[in-house]
């Protein structure tokens, strides 16, 4: 709860914030300059972490959220078996602020043998060549907007399709994690 000269804020739990009270200047941000005895919404504030307000103002301080999404493609699609299996994964930071210590994993399965790794930036931990691992690819910060591609080679041992999954991380929070991950399924001829 905050008060000012005549009105209040509450910041709820969910991040919304409701104010009432005098509101002749439209301090009360609602879009009116109406009185109001019942808390009405704020704009359309969210992920708001702190109130104040002062005598015809509030203030509403928000949390930096970035939008991390992974996708993945393989080719060639059918691989044989031997063959040579690339793998371009791109992470994207929908932001809308900037996505920081943003890092890529990927498991890479049992049925493949890692080649190479290259990434459009950054750096990637790699495991030895001809061995199956983990592929961590390190990005930093991503701004709003930004793509990061690592395109990975590995040779396949196997006799059925090939499952690889990545997924992305990062330090900022990111309301929408169910897009961080994405996997293909590639058939062998």
């Amino acid at each position: 709860m905050a008060g000012g000269y005549q009105h209040s804020l509450a910041l709820l739990s969910d991040g919304h914030v409701r104010s009432w009270g005098l509101n002749h200047t439209g301090r009360l941000g609602d879009g009116t300059t109406d009185f109001r005895i019942s808390p009405v919404a704020v704009g359309s504030l969210s992920d708001v972490v702190s109130i104040t307000a002062g005598t015809t103002h509030g203030v509403a301080v928000t949390q930096p959220l970035a939008d991390l999404a992974a996708s993945i493609a393989a080719g060639p699609e059918p691989v044989a078996d031997g063959g040579t299996l690339t793998y371009t994964i791109r992470v994207r930071n929908r932001g809308p602020t900037a996505a920081e210590d943003v890092v890529l994993t990927d498991n890479l399965p049992a049925n493949v043998r890692f080649t190479t790794a290259t990434p459009s930036t950054g750096m990637c931990d790699t495991p030895p060549a001809g061995r199956t691992d983990t592929v961590t690819c390190h990005f930093g910060s991503l701004a709003d907007g930004a793509t990061a591609t690592p395109t990975l080679k590995v040779t396949v041992r196997s006799t059925g399709a090939v499952t690889n999954g990545a997924s992305a991380t990062g330090s900022t929070p990111d309301p929408r994690s169910g897009n961080n991950s994405a996997a293909i399924t590639t058939p062998l001829n």
